[in-house]
């Protein structure tokens, strides 16, 4: 019997353990934040980016260019400056984060759903020189290479990573998770890098999570938005957030998504409304009263749909990929 248990035991610690956290956002438990909180006291106030690569496995294609800097400075405008692969944001602040109860501070990407998300590392820093990476986490199946226009979220297998949560969400870091040093002082945090996750399933080119385990995230995404798409970053203080509960999500969701020129978006809602949509440099492209827009003469790429409820303005990002 003593063999036995000491066999169980061994088997139980090499086995893999894929610990599951919370869910998308809406569902029971949701940690994502609104960009609309009462607890956001500030947002970063200086951001300096060094572009990644469109395809880390063929860096001959060169870097990705959508978005500038200062688009990740102040609030989340749905503006964003996308990364590339292995590409870096420095972000600074005036008002230091804190390491108070709860979540310190809030990541925004802008995700189209949450079935495709884009993901980062997060690290911080109290004087610039020293920084400190939170301890991520990802369970995602590694079977198959998720590719650029899949749809694949896993959203309660992620945590500690940036873009874990959809557009006007924000996924949030607790300064409490770090490991004690006199090199941070996480009462006066005033950098935060964000390190676009390769998400190449190749051990070669691919990024690996804090247990040594590969992340699998859309690959290539060589496009000039490719890669982690930074919207802001913002500094949260809990007690003034009027809730941390169950968030209310979108009201409505559009289908398909991704979608084709060929293809007509309808909108899951029981009225016909007054839309616009936009590109990601917020042009308008359309605007009408409907629940459905043939998408025959739009491009590929990127857009917002912005909807108008009595509880205040929607968003919903989707895709167009041929």
């Amino acid at each position: 019997m003593p063999q036995l248990i000491t066999l169980f035991l061994i088997l139980f610690i090499l086995s893999p353990v894929s610990a599951q956290f919370t869910g998308e956002v809406g569902s029971i438990g949701c940690e994502a934040i609104s960009k609309e909180s009462s607890g956001i006291v500030a947002w970063a106030t200086k951001c300096e980016v060094k572009r990644g690569y469109l395809d880390k496995s063929d860096v001959k294609k060169g870097f990705v260019s959508q978005g500038v800097d200062s688009y990740a400075v102040g609030v989340a405008d749905n503006k964003v400056v996308s990364l590339g692969d292995s590409g870096v944001a420095l972000l600074t602040f005036d008002v230091p984060i804190r390491n108070n109860v709860g979540p310190d501070f809030l990541v925004f990407e802008n995700g189209f759903s949450a079935n495709y998300l884009e993901l980062a590392f997060v690290e911080v820093s109290s004087d610039g020189i020293h920084f400190f990476r939170f301890p991520a986490v990802s369970n995602r199946s590694i079977t198959k290479q998720i590719g650029p226009y899949d749809t694949f979220g896993e959203v309660n297998g992620l945590y500690n990573l940036a873009g874990k949560y959809e557009v006007n969400y924000g996924t949030p870091f607790d300064l409490e998770e770090l490991t004690e040093t006199n090199l941070l002082d996480k009462f006066n945090i005033r950098f935060v890098k964000i390190i676009d996750v390769v998400g190449s399933i190749d051990p070669k080119i691919g990024s690996f999570d804090s247990k040594g385990r590969i992340i699998n995230d859309p690959y290539p995404t060589d496009f000039p938005s490719g890669g982690f798409d930074l919207d802001a970053v913002a500094v949260f203080d809990k007690s003034k957030h009027a809730s941390l509960g169950n968030l209310e999500h979108s009201k409505f969701r559009v289908f398909p998504n991704p979608a084709t020129s060929k293809d007509t978006l309808q909108l899951q809602i029981d009225q016909s409304v007054s839309i616009e949509i936009t590109n990601l440099f917020g042009q308008k492209v359309f605007s009408g009263q409907t629940s459905q827009v043939p998408l025959n003469q739009f491009i590929p790429g990127y857009y917002y749909i912005v909807l108008s409820l009595d509880s205040g303005k929607q968003v919903v990002k989707f895709l167009i990929t041929e």
